[in-house]
C-alpha cells in the first residue's frame, strides 16, 4: 500500500498570536525568554497549561542559554506539525508544544506529556509511541534537536532515543543532561 506524501510547507513563527490568559494570577512576572514580548506567567497557569508545560516554561525561563521559547498552537496551518500514522495507517497531524532557539543557534522542538505521580502514569495520549517514532524520524531527516519531556516529582525528564512508557527506564534522562 502506497501512502500519499504529506503536504510540506515552510514554518515561520507568527508575527503575533493569541493565548488564553488567567486574569486571577498573583505576582505575575514577564517571561523574558518567550518569543513574544509581554508574555507573562498569566499565560502559563494551571487553568491554561498542563503541569509539564508549566514546569517546562519555568525551566526555560530559569536558563541563561535560551534565546527564545515559542509555544506552538494545537491546530491550524499556521502552526508547526508533523504527520504520524496510527495503528490503522491513517495519517494525523501532531503539533509539538514548543520550539526553542538557544543562544548558540541550535533549534529544539519539544513535546510535553504527562509524566508520573505516585508511581502511576499520568500520560493520557494513547498515540504517544506513534508520535514519538514519527517525531524521531522527522528530526533525523531534518537534523533537528528534539525530545519528549515528562514530569516526575516536579522534575523534568527528556527522551529522544528509544520510547519507553516507564519513566524509570534509562532513556528518560534529567532534562539538564540533554537540553
Amino acid at each position: 500500500m502506497h501512502m500519499p506524501e504529506p503536504k510540506v510547507s515552510d514554518f515561520h513563527i507568527p508575527d503575533q498570536d493569541f493565548f488564553k490568559y488567567d486574569p486571577g494570577v498573583k505576582e505575575e512576572v514577564e517571561y523574558l525568554s518567550n518569543a513574544y514580548k509581554e508574555y507573562t506567567s498569566g499565560f502559563a497557569t494551571s487553568l491554561i497549561r498542563s503541569i509539564p508545560e508549566q514546569l517546562f516554561e519555568q525551566y526555560c525561563e530559569g536558563r541563561d542559554d535560551i534565546d527564545w521559547v515559542y509555544k506552538n498552537g494545537d491546530s491550524g496551518q499556521q502552526y508547526f506539525s508533523i504527520v504520524y500514522l496510527d495503528s490503522l495507517w491513517h495519517q494525523w497531524l501532531f503539533y509539538a508544544d514548543y520550539i526553542i532557539k538557544k543562544k548558540d543557534g541550535t533549534i529544539w522542538v519539544i513535546e510535553t506529556k504527562g509524566g508520573e505521580a505516585k508511581g502511576k502514569d499520568k500520560n493520557i495520549d494513547r498515540q504517544i509511541q506513534n508520535k514519538f517514532e514519527a517525531f524521531k524520524h522527522y528530526a533525523s531527516a531534518h537534523k533537528l534537536n528534539w525530545g519528549f519531556v515528562r514530569d516526575k516529582d516536579n522534575h523534568l525528564y527528556i527522551n529522544n532515543t528509544v520510547f519507553a512508557e516507564d519513566m524509570a527506564d534509562e532513556h528518560w534522562q534529567p532534562i539538564a543532561d540533554v537540553f
